[in-house]
This record gives C-alpha cells, structure tokens and sequence, in this order.
C-alpha cells in the first residue's frame, strides 16, 4: 500500500533531511519526515495549550486542588491519552487495509516497506521524539525508568527508516492498546474516584489489555522479530553474496493492487545492496526489545498491587486507619510564641508517597 497520508511533504523539508538522513542510512525518513514533525507538534500543542484548555472548561474544580507538579503530569498523561487513541488507531487500520503485509515472507518482514507501514512508523517515532524531550527535561519527575523506555522506543522507531522491520511497526504500536485505561485510572485518583466502581471496572480492563497487548502479544511478537533478525543475520555471514530479498509469492504477482505493476515491487525500493543489517541496528534492536519486554513486566506487577491499594479485601489491600497511635501530633512554636498543631497520620502519610511514586510514571 502506498503512503496512505493525505497532506504532501513538502520538498524543501525532504531536502532539508535528505543528507542527513542518508549519512545515519535513514533511507525512507526523507519521505516521511513531515509525519514525524506533526506527530511532535501535535503532543506539544496537547501539552501546552488543547490539554489546558479542556482541563478548564471541564475538570477545573479538580485540577485546582493538585499541586503545582501534579497539574504538570495532569497534562503529560492527557498527551499521553490521545497519543494511544491517535497511533492505536491508525495502527489498526493499516493492519486491516495493508494487502501485501500479511504475505510477507522473512526476508521481506526485515527489509520490506510500504507507504504505509512507513506511517506507522513515523507516527511512533513523533511521539516518542516528544516523549524523550519530556523525560530528559524533566528527569527528576519520571526518573531513569521512563527514560529508558523512550530511549529505547524511540530506537526501535527510528531503526525502522533503514527501512528495518517494517512489518513488526504496527504490531508494537497495539501497545498502546492499553495506555487509554492507565490514563483514566491515573485521573480517577485526582477527581476523587479512587475505589469508585468506575475506577474498579477500569482497572479491569487496564490489567486485561495491559496483559494481553504487552504481555501475551507483545512477547510472541519480540521472540518472532528477534527470530527474524538473528536468522537475516546468520543469512548475511554464511551466504554474503545472496540477494537481499526472495520476494513472496504475492509480491510478485501482485499486479491486480496496482496500476503500475512496478508499485507492487516497493519493497525493493530501498533494500539494501546485500543482505546486510549494520550490527549497530540489529544490536540495539534487539536489546531495545528486551528493555521493553523487562519493563512491561515489571510494571505489571507494579500495576496490580497499585490498583488493589485502592479498594478494600478480599480482592483489594486497602488498609483502614485502626487506633489513635495511628495517628501522630506534632507541636511547634514559632518566634512569636503561636503554636500550631501539626496532624499526619498514616493514610495521610501513604497517599504522599504514593503519589510521588506515580508522579514518576512508574506506577498507573
């Protein structure tokens, strides 16, 4: 399928990344630069001015009792809402309108490329291009964690320009599938929903498609990508001199899709001289997969036992405040001699840390 994405790209900005891109081998970013651009400037306009705007008209009661951080990660979550929506989607559909992926053979899910599959790909990259900006300048809010995880998101995504593993592009963006849940799970701790049966029947669906887009298909995916990258690289150093692509069966009889048959062979478009991945990629890739996989199993665990905190036994945690001791007083004088009392008990105490701990991302 050919790049499905309406707006042209405009020919100055292809020229402008076009050395660039070639010195890193980014071969088909020139023609996708512009998606990559407005992905970006979307998240920010999010950020900055549309997340604000809605927060005002609609939500303006709860968002003033945060604080000043709290509002922050308000509006980075909102981002992070319609980032799933948008590229969950757009995924979906390429999955359900791309004729040529699902005939695709090994050699053409590691080198092949199409419009489309190049779309999803620079929609990912965008966001994740925004994601590293917010976690790099706000370092001590997100923590290491979730640097990692756009560093290594952002790797597999722009990998993907070589062109490299098109094919797996919209599989690892039905991740995201889940993201919309953990959002509002994370709001309805900030409007006083916590425990309510929005909350529960959400948390439900957060942990069912956590579990199966992650966890389930996210790791069978990650095996099947490593299996076909370690099998085009032990190709590439037993047969160096074997042509990068033995195209399928359908690609080469897929004249019907095309007016021009020669569109039906784009998968050559870009494909390298010989059936080379430059170890860097291949590398990286692969260990960005692994980080991955690490991470969304650990924040699984992190998950369930967030979620359980915030309802009562026997499928929750939620401990009641039990005696007095429970509670601890504090007297103060200040210079003038005015005492003041200083209450904080234990549920005070817990719901402190507990939001620095989200506050981080690294819990829903």
């Amino acid at each position: 399928m050919l790049d499905p994405y309406p707006l042209p790209n405009p020919p100055w900005l292809r020229e402008l990344v076009t050395p660039l891109a070639k010195r890193a081998g980014l071969h088909t970013l020139p023609d996708h630069i512009h998606q990559v651009l407005l992905a970006f400037a979307i998240y920010q306009a999010t950020l900055l001015w549309i997340s604000p705007l809605i927060t005002k008209i609609f939500f303006a009661e709860s968002y003033a009792k945060l604080s000043k951080r709290t509002q922050f990660n308000w509006h980075v979550h909102a981002v992070a809402f319609i980032q799933a929506i948008i590229i969950s989607g757009v995924a979906l559909w390429v999955l359900a309108k791309e004729q040529e992926r699902p005939h695709m053979n090994w050699q053409e899910r590691i080198y092949g490329y199409t419009g489309a599959l190049g779309m999803v790909q620079a929609f990912g990259a965008g966001y994740f291009v925004w994601d590293l900006y917010i976690c790099i300048r706000y370092y001590s809010m997100f923590g290491f964690g979730m640097l990692a995880h756009a560093i290594s998101a952002l790797t597999v995504y722009t990998t993907g320009f070589y062109p490299f593993v098109n094919f797996y592009a919209p599989v690892f963006v039905l991740y995201e599938i889940s993201s919309p849940f953990l959002n509002i799970h994370w709001f309805c701790d900030k409007m006083e929903l916590t425990g309510s049966n929005i909350q529960f029947i959400n948390g439900i669906l957060l942990l069912i498609t956590f579990g199966g887009a992650r966890l389930i298909y996210g790791t069978w995916a990650s095996y099947s990508l490593c299996r076909d990258i370690l099998t085009a690289v032990y190709t590439a150093r037993e047969a160096p001199h074997t042509p990068p692509l033995a195209l399928s069966h359908f690609a080469l009889n897929a004249t019907t899709l095309f007016n021009n048959p020669i569109e039906a062979l784009q998968v050559l478009k870009y494909a390298p001289a010989g059936p080379h991945i430059p170890t860097w990629m291949w590398m990286s890739n692969i260990a960005s997969n692994i980080t991955l996989n690490i991470l969304n199993w650990y924040w699984y665990q992190q998950m369930i036992s967030a979620i359980r905190k915030r309802f009562d036994p026997p499928f929750g945690t939620r401990k009641k405040l039990k005696a007095d001791s429970d509670i601890k007083v504090t007297r103060s004088e200040d210079a003038s001699g005015s005492k003041t009392l200083k209450v904080d008990s234990l549920e005070v105490r817990r719901r402190q840390q507990l939001e620095r701990l989200e506050s981080t991302g690294m819990i829903p």
